[in-house]
């Protein structure tokens, strides 16, 4: 028997290792996308080198960063789909989705339901999702 009332809290170590068939998992709340700690040295380092390499700041973002991210993000999105009989609902509530690169994170992962171009959530969606979640 799947207990619907059950909350998983899953930080770091979420995103990798966690296996959840079934109905178990039904809902996956993305609060902040998983970008690498700004604070470890190596990546520090080598977000320098090519810098100074490129001269652009912003290429060890596209270079190390949101490769990084993406990969831990397609991660946790598994987590919710296990195998091709689970089925769910994963939000990513991170504000910085409105940003730039917002594109190339939804283009890595696989098609969805998902809010149009304004950001306007799509006509009856929370109705339909309200509906999964408590079928």
């Amino acid at each position: 028997m799947v207990n619907l009332d059950a909350v998983l809290y899953g930080l770091q170590s979420f995103w990798e290792g966690v296996d959840i068939q079934g109905d178990a998992l039904r809902l996956l709340i993305i609060t902040q996308l998983p970008f690498q700690n700004i604070s470890d040295c190596v990546m520090k380092a080598r977000k320098r080198a090519i810098a100074r390499q490129t001269g652009n700041e912003w290429a060890s973002f596209r270079e190390i960063d949101l490769p990084l991210m993406l990969m831990r993000l397609k991660q946790g999105l598994g987590r919710l789909i296990r195998s091709q009989d689970d089925r769910g609902v994963a939000l990513i509530a991170d504000g910085r989705m409105g940003r730039r690169y917002a594109q190339t994170v939804l283009s890595c992962i696989p098609p969805f339901a998902r809010p149009d171009d304004e950001g306007q959530v799509l006509s009856g969606y929370p109705d339909k999702v309200e509906r999964f979640l408590f079928s």
